[in-house]
């Protein structure tokens, strides 16, 4: 959704200024080209890129969020945008992103509130599988990954390579850095999820060093502190981090990113806090276990009794001392972070300076128990309120000993007893009771209504229209299921009239159904263990022989598996959104998403439910497999249709290990026999325990793309079919468009990754690869029926430590069309000429490198003199003096015939006044809030006036 809030009033001119004026604002209003990226986006002549600063018009199209839905998984994704950093090829939205699932029992407000997510820096959440980062004390051998079909029992004789010996040392990998082993192997990919401006995934790594990464073109260097790299080249640096006791579980802070030509940092800096209760932060945690014991008496009966284990009973909390965002500064200004004084984590207010740490806007929160975002304040550096964003939500949320459904929503509105068992009350079997063992935990069944406690229901925007969001629990199989999905969206005006109403109809036919992600499976909450006793013929005479053996089996109050999938409990494939207002409706889109279900029937060797599915399948689903729009006759109006293909995939196989059976002596361990439990003196322990003390079972994971393979579009009666071919790290190499008549246009692209892959690349093209720099394409070649009909080949150049631009060439061109002269400190182009005209046209930037402050054409900077253009280009502002020496240019008889036009800026870098070659100035005014007023021309006329459409 999108709110019309700009107003355009232009006055009478002649029609020569009106021509004027356009052609200026035509020249300003591209952004500052990408040097890396701008060619080849088209078959046409390339022409000479633009590199004047935006016109103020282009920064207030679009200013505000939109409202999209995931309909896969029924969400419906909520932004409020704050800021954009854009240095550079480096680019960082600061959002509030809101998450309308609903709140679980241990949800955090945080920094903006219940449901709220700023979204400014970036974290790695690593987590250890097998062998971590932090390795025990001892020798680490090479992993030991097998299938689990293949693993031999009961050959633990005392022989180094038996399995079971292995299994042992893959034990040891488990254990934390202060812990002393023989031997240590690694058996799984530790797994590393990243999420930072532009780019979310996951990365993992073997304790050999076998790594990979999803997606492909983007790589994570692990340790103690990754780095990411981009496809621009771009490094992400990851400098501090914070885990548990053993280093299993780790978050890294996003500290710092570095342009891939070195020119530009972003730093972002956070506020640690050290030992303080009242800085902490506390997560609700449930760990209490029913256990039902089976006791085997040796030569005798079978018993059973009941214990409880694990931590303590209802709700407890960890502590986490987890920092918060308080500056992200670059060449472009500053962005200011400040908390409340009352709880250290939730953000209050935010500050946009410049680079000389003039305040430019404000931003405040208002909130309720600084838990529940009420509005977002858009103010003026003197903090009035200019316009603003308010929220309503469905209630509070319980707080205190909640009751909960399987999935961790609220399932009653009142609290608990504190020492409730949260454990669900499922009916298990037990030894002796014929209707098998009611658990007595707590009734687990999803609650529509209190599902929905505190959700936000209601959004008013500045223009004091609004949005009202209704929501529905999931579905699937006939049952319901933990979690919401958007039902509908009514949209209204300020005068509360509807304007457009939305809404949603799922499962095949509308039948309201998903696809569960698992069903509900008392065997996924337990964790069985075996204790084997030794023998005693009497007390104080042991034999070496099996006694008692107790089965464990311990109910946890939630399952070891995941029940979500992105996010969610269920999903659909098939989803029908309808759209109308109070007039009716006009009209209904089907979607059709993938859908591969993981192969979730996965046992163990010991036959109990696993934490992995043998195979995840969901980096294949939810992608979009067909959309079709029809009108409120039903006649199809738009139909799009895609069909995919596996890429470059292959599969990674773990070995999970834990340890199964214990034997014991009384409270001591037997490590003797434990180790050579299958020795002939000992067969008869091995046989008590199955041949092994452990259990282990494998899972894939799977690397590569489920990428479009064709593409066919109906619209307006003609159909398009686009086909796909893809290098292996997944960028498209080649795209044939077929029409009705059967004509092709085929596109063939070309990135370092593939010359380097052939080994046609050159030195600065290898030296790009090395860098990581995989988006700057090279070659493009467009053939029509076969015949080569345009070719634009892009040659880059080591200008001294960093890698750019040099030419651009063309079809039937022997010399390079585009060339770039030079590049400045910052790494900007001073310098372009096109082949076939006879002039060049020169830039002299300003503001640390921030904006174009000059341009000629025809003629060079030069007079000015290498110490002047460097001052002006590294000054915060330039000077009145270094600017009247760049005016008088215009008057310079050496540069007759030559085109000077001069650029002046605010401290906000909005553009203040244009002077053209003719000497003609046009005058930008702007509010205290930095939004664009007036344009005026020379003799002060206005010719265009802003008004903004916000109201308080």
């Amino acid at each position: 959704m999108r709110s019309n809030n700009l107003i355009v009033v232009r006055f009478g001119t002649t029609r020569a200024n009106c021509a004027l004026t356009k052609k200026i604002l035509a020249a300003l209003i591209l952004c500052i080209l990408c040097t890396t990226t701008v060619w080849g986006q088209s078959a046409n002549a390339p022409s000479l890129p633009q590199l004047a600063t935006p016109s103020p018009k282009a920064t207030m199209v679009d200013r505000f969020g939109y409202y999209p839905t995931n309909l896969y998984t029924g969400l419906v994704d909520i932004t409020i945008p704050i800021h954009t950093i854009e240095v550079k090829d480096i680019k960082i939205p600061i959002e509030f992103k809101y998450h309308a699932s609903g709140l679980k029992y241990d949800d955090l407000p945080m920094e903006v509130g219940y449901g709220w997510t700023l979204m400014a820096g970036g974290t790695v959440s690593y987590s250890a599988r097998g062998t971590g980062i932090s390795r025990p004390i001892g020798t680490e051998l090479s992993p030991f990954v097998k299938k689990a079909s293949d693993i031999v029992v009961n050959d633990k004789t005392g022989l180094s390579d038996s399995d079971q010996l292995q299994l042992e040392y893959v034990e040891n990998g488990n254990k934390g850095s202060n812990q002393t082993v023989d031997y240590f192997r690694d058996s799984e990919y530790d797994v590393s999820n990243f999420s930072f401006p532009g780019h979310s995934g996951q990365y993992y790594e073997m304790s050999n060093g076998d790594k990979f990464s999803i997606p492909s073109t983007l790589t994570l260097e692990g340790g103690y502190y990754p780095t990411a790299r981009d496809e621009q080249g771009n490094a992400y640096y990851f400098e501090y981090g914070d885990g548990d006791d053993y280093d299993r579980n780790r978050t890294y802070y996003l500290t710092r990113i570095v342009s891939a030509d070195g020119k530009e940092t972003v730093n972002f800096t956070y506020k640690y806090f050290g030992v303080s209760e009242a800085n902490d932060v506390s997560r609700p945690i449930l760990n209490y276990s029913y256990i039902i014991k089976e006791i085997s008496h040796y030569l005798s009966t079978v018993t059973t009794e009941i214990a409880y284990g694990g931590g303590m009973p209802g709700i407890s909390y960890k502590k986490f001392r987890t920092p918060v965002l308080s500056e992200i500064s670059s060449s472009a200004g500053k962005v200011k972070f400040y908390y409340s004084s009352q709880r250290s984590h939730s953000l209050v207010k935010m500050e946009i300076t410049n680079v000389s740490d003039v305040i430019l806007k404000t931003v405040t929160l208002n909130k309720t128990n600084d838990a529940y975002l009420n509005a977002v304040n858009f103010c003026t550096p003197t903090g009035s309120s200019v316009y603003s964003y308010q929220f309503e939500y469905n209630g509070t949320k319980p707080e205190g000993n909640v009751s909960i459904d399987y999935w961790g929503y609220y399932n009653a509105s009142s609290a608990s007893s504190a020492n409730q068992l949260y454990v669900p009350d499922f009916t298990v079997p037990r030894y002796g009771y014929n209707d098998g063992q009611k658990i007595p935990g707590m009734n687990r069944t999803p609650n529509a209504s209190t599902m929905q406690l505190g959700i936000l229901k209601k959004i008013t925007y500045p223009t004091r229209g609004y949005s009202e969001f209704t929501y529905e629990p999931h579905r699937a199989n006939g049952q319901m299921y933990g979690g919401l999905r958007i039902a509908e969206i009514k949209s209204y005006d300020s005068d509360g009239n509807l304007q457009e109403s939305k809404w949603y109809k799922y499962g095949y036919n509308g039948d309201g159904n998903g696809r569960a992600i698992r069903l509900v499976n008392f065997n996924d909450y337990m964790v069985p263990s075996l204790v084997v006793e030794r023998r005693y013929n009497r007390p104080g005479e042991p034999v070496d022989d099996a006694g008692d053996r107790t089965l464990s089996k311990a109910y946890y109050p939630f399952p070891k598996c995941s029940y979500f999938s992105q996010g969610s409990s269920v999903v659909y494939p098939y989803i029908t959104e309808y759209v109308g207002s109070s007039s009716g409706v006009y009209g209904k889109t089907e979607y059709v998403y993938t859908d591969f279900p993981d192969y979730v029937n996965n046992w163990s060797w010991r036959g109990y439910t696993t934490e992995f599915p043998l195979w995840s399948y969901t980096w294949k689903s939810g992608k979009l497999l067909r959309k079709t729009i029809k009108n409120s006759n039903g006649n199809v109006v738009y139909s799009l249709e895609n069909v995919y293909e596996e890429m470059n995939r292959k599969d990674h196989m773990n070995l999970r290990v834990s340890r199964f059976a214990h034997l014991v002596d009384g409270s001591a361990m037997l490590t003797g026999i434990e180790k050579l439990f299958s020795a002939p003196g000992y067969s008869n322990w091995g046989v008590a325990i199955g041949g092994s003390l452990h259990d282990y079972y494998n899972y894939y994971i799977t690397s590569g793309e489920y990428a479009v393979k064709e593409s066919a579009e109906l619209k307006d009666g003609a159909t398009r079919t686009t086909r796909y071919k893809y290098n292996a790290i997944g960028q498209v190499t080649e795209e044939t468009l077929t029409v009705s008549d059967g004509g092709t246009l085929t596109t063939r692209y070309q990135y370092p990754y593939d010359v380097w892959k052939d080994g046609t690349d050159t030195p600065v093209q290898y030296a790009m690869f090395q860098k990581y720099m995989f988006a700057p394409m090279l070659t493009k070649r467009v053939y029509k029926n076969d015949l080569l009909v345009d070719e634009i080949v892009n040659g880059y150049k080591d200008w001294g430590g960093y890698i750019a631009l040099e030419n651009v060439k063309q079809l039937k061109y022997y010399e390079p069309r585009i060339k770039y002269q030079g590049y400045d400190n910052y790494g900007n182009p001073t310098g372009i000429s096109k082949d076939g005209e006879f002039e060049q046209t020169s830039y002299i930037w300003g503001h640390k490198g921030q904006r174009v402050i000059a341009e000629i054409k025809g003629g060079s900077f030069s007079a000015l003199g290498k110490t002047l253009i460097d001052r002006v280009t590294s000054a915060v502002s330039p000077s009145s003096a270094d600017m009247a020496a760049i005016e008088a240019l215009r008057n310079n008889h050496s540069l007759e015939g030559s085109r000077i036009t001069t650029y002046y800026y605010d401290s906000g870098l909005n553009l203040e006044k244009l002077i053209m070659p003719n000497g003609t100035t046009t005058n930008y005014e702007y509010d205290a809030f930095g939004r664009l007023l007036y344009v005026k021309d020379h003799n002060g006329k206005i010719i265009e006036a802003y008004q903004y459409n916000y109201k308080q």
